[in-house]
């Protein structure tokens, strides 16, 4: 662009002299400018459609004005938005026009990458016997409803095994592994154990009969139940009945003392030859009473 004036001055021999001016101008060329989007970022876990979607409009906020003539435009050819997972692209806007004037901008667009998945397990937890089977699985399932899952994108999450049970309540133990996977391919997994205890029989032997004179074997003289060597339970009484309900005995005893037995006699009085009924109570090691009941041959 820009302008020429041109004067023109004629004379001749007499002195005579005339002029004039004429301009010829070229129009001011047109500044190019070029405008880019703000960068964006997309939120993690959002779909490949949406982030489709937002890069197709946020690559038509690249635009240019001015310039002269022919105007060419580049970098915005054969662009592909990252993936649903995470990724960056920058895109740099390039404008030229035909009178060598070329502009430029760049601008990012980035989907937040998927959170970390973090998975946590129940800790291993360890139920007491002698209790019912149905409060073992109302245990059980309240074990496995402490799992919990966070981060991750999509995520899905599967046990080993597929449907978990209960062990019995006499006693038994199972390992849970969950595994836990994303759209985005992380994948993570943890075990745990819910174990029920096997009651610990302490009471190894009861005599269905017993001799309590010279006549009878010298470790068969007094009725008493053998107890597993070593243990010693807590709140034993040992109680006896005649067949009628009548009771006879009764006493606290220390487990594995001959003379705290029953000698067949109520109130030092020899009593008749016959079956007599028993019971047995005691506390075990989870402090949960326990009771046994039977009858007994009392020889003379």
């Amino acid at each position: 662009g820009g302008a020429v004036t041109i004067t023109w001055t004629a004379t001749d021999d007499c002195g005579q002299a005339v002029e004039c001016s004429a301009t010829f101008s070229v129009s001011i060329l047109p500044a190019l400018s070029v405008s880019c989007p703000g960068d964006m970022e997309i939120l993690p876990c959002s779909t490949q459609e949406e982030i489709d979607s937002a890069f197709t409009d946020w690559l038509a906020g690249f635009t240019y004005e001015g310039g002269c003539e022919e105007v060419t435009e580049s970098g915005l050819d054969d662009l592909s938005p990252p993936d649903a997972c995470g990724g960056t692209i920058n895109v740099t806007y390039v404008v030229a026009d035909s009178c060598g004037q070329e502009e430029s901008c760049t601008a990012t667009f980035s989907v937040a990458p998927a959170p970390e998945v973090v998975l946590v397990c129940p800790e291993s937890h360890t139920e007491e016997p002698g209790q019912s089977q149905n409060d073992i699985d109302m245990a059980f399932s309240a074990w496995l409803s402490q799992v919990s899952v966070s981060g991750g994108c999509h995520t899905e999450m599967i046990t080993d095994p597929e449907f978990p049970q209960a062990p019995d309540a006499a006693g038994g133990e199972i390992t849970v592994t969950w595994i836990v996977i994303d759209a985005c391919g992380q994948e993570v997994q943890c075990s745990s154990d819910f174990v029920v205890d096997p009651e610990e029989v302490v009471v190894i032997r009861i005599p269905n009969a017993f001799m309590p004179t010279e006549f009878g074997l010298p470790d068969n003289r007094v009725f008493r139940p053998e107890f597993k060597p070593g243990y010693i339970p807590e709140n034993y009484i040992l109680t006896i009945f005649t067949r009628w309900g009548g009771k006879v005995f009764e006493n606290v005893l220390e487990p594995n003392n001959p003379d705290h037995g029953w000698d067949g006699t109520e109130n030092g009085r020899d009593l008749p030859a016959g079956s007599y009924v028993y019971r047995i109570t005691y506390a075990n090691q989870y402090n949960q009473t326990k009771e046994h009941t039977g009858t007994v041959m009392l020889v003379r």
